[in-house]
């Protein structure tokens, strides 16, 4: 049986930052329960919520609804492995700026840039396409086509799914899965 993750209750970023103060060299995900906008007077921003995360290098996993006052956010820390988005690389490079940073954040960015995690997500978030992807689009007719008109963050998710793979023949497999179901007008399921 799968291990429940670990539920934090808050009421302001002031608590978050605390129990980070006391709990960022953890490894285990939690979910921070808080109020949203339509609570009224007990509202934590959810970019608050992050950029506390951030400086102290977790980061924002997922996010759902609780109820119609609360959502969850399922923040983890962050690992060398952890792919840096552009917009979370703009999120430390303000709070480097402002001062802000912890140094248990500037140490995980210091990490991912010797990993090379820093960078893995950049030609992703850009679509550049893998020449293999590119030329199976090419020889499979109507993919081209329906690739190109696919969501922009369909696209990105996708293009991760590829690149991530971690042994070539599942690369290979990924690719033709994609291609295949693009030539058909369809998102491959990239989820598995």
């Amino acid at each position: 049986m799968a291990k429940e993750i670990e539920r934090i209750e808050i009421v302001s970023t002031e608590q978050w930052r605390d129990w980070l103060v006391d709990h960022f060299d953890r490894s285990e995900s939690v979910w921070i329960i808080y109020f949203n906008q339509q609570s009224g007077d007990d509202y934590v921003q959810y970019e608050a919520l992050v950029n506390t995360a951030l400086s102290f290098g977790w980061i924002d996993v997922a996010q759902r609804r609780v109820d119609e006052k609360r959502s969850k956010l399922l923040v983890a820390p962050i690992n060398k492995d952890t792919p840096w988005t552009a917009i979370n690389k703009a999120r430390v490079q303000r709070l480097i700026e402002d001062d802000h940073m912890m140094q248990p954040g500037l140490d995980k960015i210091e990490e991912s840039k010797k990993s090379g995690s820093w960078d893995r997500y950049d030609e992703i978030e850009k679509e550049i396409e893998p020449l293999d992807f590119k030329k199976a689009l090419k020889n499979k007719i109507g993919a081209r086509q329906h690739w190109n008109k696919f969501p922009h963050q369909i696209k990105r998710n996708i293009l991760w799914w590829i690149k991530s793979a971690s042994k070539p023949e599942t690369r290979k497999k990924r690719i033709e899965k994609a291609v295949n179901e693009a030539a058909l007008n369809r998102v491959v399921n990239h989820s598995n």
